[in-house]
């Protein structure tokens, strides 16, 4: 089994609100019955979701351990001017869509890989 979250309340607040049922004992508990499998997307202009294990900023180290390797911080937007051949901005993506970002089909694969390692997964031609 392998958990990929996305735009995930569980920290920021279920955990606040519910400490009891998914405070941090719980969630390093999942995460450990998983076997570390667990990969969290988040972006800072998400209002829902957020980190559940290492809210570290960049370049600062995440929490030493599995539970550092869960989250994963996605950049949004994805530039701060437009391209040179457009005249809008890039959009501030928020809370959606996350599964249409290049980093969601490579954490599938990635968990993918971790479940059967070295086996044949489509699209993954390494």
């Amino acid at each position: 089994m392998a958990l990929l979250t996305h735009g995930s309340p569980l920290h920021r607040l279920y955990a606040r609100l519910c400490p009891a049922f998914l405070g941090d004992p719980t969630l390093y508990e999942l995460g450990s019955r998983i076997g570390w499998r667990w990969v969290n997307l988040w972006r800072d202009t998400d209002p829902i979701g957020g980190p559940i294990f290492s809210a570290h900023r960049p370049g600062e180290p995440p929490l030493p351990g599995p539970a550092g390797t869960v989250d994963r911080r996605l950049r949004d937007p994805h530039a701060v001017v437009a391209a040179p051949d457009d005249t809008v901005p890039p959009p501030i993506a928020r809370h959606w869509p996350y599964h249409t970002d290049r980093t969601y089909e490579a954490a599938v694969r990635e968990l993918a890989d971790r479940l059967n390692p070295g086996q044949y997964h489509p699209g993954n031609e390494n």
